[in-house]
Parts: structure tokens; sequence; C-alpha cells
């Protein structure tokens, strides 16, 4: 029987639906494709794009536990994703970690003041992103079980 018909067990579906989901945005496509590997292998599910309106699109869609996203990308400056994602009822609570490779002295500050949560310098340790995302998502987990 060919794979793309067949079904897939329940045990899988229920699975699939309560694996984090994360929204990945970075126009960079080693980082985006690289990254979303490395989530995947640890049990996320990653929503990949690599521009701002389809990120937007995603985020309306489908549930998010949190998103990872980059600043500088072609179509729609991050910090705007950001703030939009927060006014946004059905997104204002998901955690967002913000990338980015600027070098200015204020970033953290603008980062914060649109709603992000977190901001890693690019190039970043993959292993320190890891560690904020696990605790994002750990985090929005406990206060939408015990407080939402």
């Amino acid at each position: 029987m060919d794979s793309e018909f067949a079904v897939q067990p329940e045990s899988d579906v229920v699975a699939e639906r309560t694996l984090p989901t994360i929204l990945l945005v970075d126009d960079d496509e080693t980082i985006r494709e690289s990254l979303a590997w490395r989530l995947e292998n640890l049990s996320y599910r990653v929503l990949p794009a690599a521009l701002g309106r389809d990120a937007l699109r995603l985020a309306r869609q489908e549930p998010l536990d949190a998103v990872i996203l980059d600043i500088c990308l072609p179509d729609i400056d991050g910090l705007q994703i950001c703030r939009m994602l927060m006014e946004d009822r059905r997104t204002a609570d998901v955690p967002v970690i913000m990338l980015s490779a600027i070098d200015e002295s204020d970033i953290v500050r603008r980062c914060r003041e649109v709603g992000g949560l977190f901001f890693l310098a690019k190039p970043f340790d993959l292993n320190v992103l890891v560690a904020v995302l696990e605790q994002a998502v750990r985090d929005r987990r406990y206060w939408m079980r015990d407080c939402g």
C-alpha cells in the first residue's frame, strides 16, 4: 500500500497535536532548516516561515506554544511582526524569542517594548536557544493550565 494513503494511527495523530508547536521565522534558509531539524528531533512541531506575511498567516491558523523570530526579514520587520502578534488576542500570550545580528545598543529594549520575551544575538549558541525555548514553552503551558 502506498504510504501517502496509509491511515495514520490515532496515537500518532494525538501525539502530534500535543507536541509543542513553534513558529520559526527566519529568511536565512540554512538557519531555518538546521534549527527546524534540531527542534523536530527534540520533539517540537515546527512551522517554518521565511517571510513575515507567511508567519502572520500561520500564527492566525495554528495554536502556537512559542515563536522564534528574526528581526531582519525581507518583507516585514520582525519588531513589527512581534507587535502585531501581541495585539492579536489569538497570539498575545505566546512567548516570542527574537533573534538578530543587529548591533545596536538599544535592540533589547526595542524587542521588549514590542512584546518580545527574550533576545538572542546572532550568531547564537544553539544550546542556549533550546534552553530558552524550553523554559518559555514550560512557563506558557503552566500559565495556560493553572491560570488560563
